[in-house]
């Protein structure tokens, strides 16, 4: 018997309000039913787009608050066990569509 492959949840994105200056803005990422929502902050540096997302509300017990992200052009990198396991990860993911968008 074949194994069963299981459907990825769907996964969205949503900026409600864009970071300027010192404000952060605030960034929806959805996986399935769960629902994460983040303070988004530029981050300056010279090695290209970097951000800080850090998570609002509640956390798991030893789940980082903060994940520092860089979108850079010789690649992207996040701080979070996901992409630290499979070199990509949801927070990536939706900031390169966001500035694919033209958002950030």
């Amino acid at each position: 018997m074949a194994p069963t492959t299981r459907a990825k949840p769907e996964r969205t994105m949503r900026l409600e309000r864009k970071p300027t200056g010192t404000v952060p803005g605030l960034l929806n990422i959805t996986v399935g039913k769960l629902s994460i929502d983040y303070a988004l902050e530029y981050v300056d540096t010279d090695m290209g787009d970097a951000y800080r997302l850090t998570k609002v509300g509640e956390l798991a017990p030893d789940e980082p608050r903060d994940y520092h992200v860089l979108l850079a052009r010789d690649g992207e990198s996040c701080e979070c066990w996901g992409f630290l396991r499979w070199s990509h990860c949801k927070h990536v993911e939706s900031l390169q569509a966001l500035r694919g968008r033209g958002d950030l």
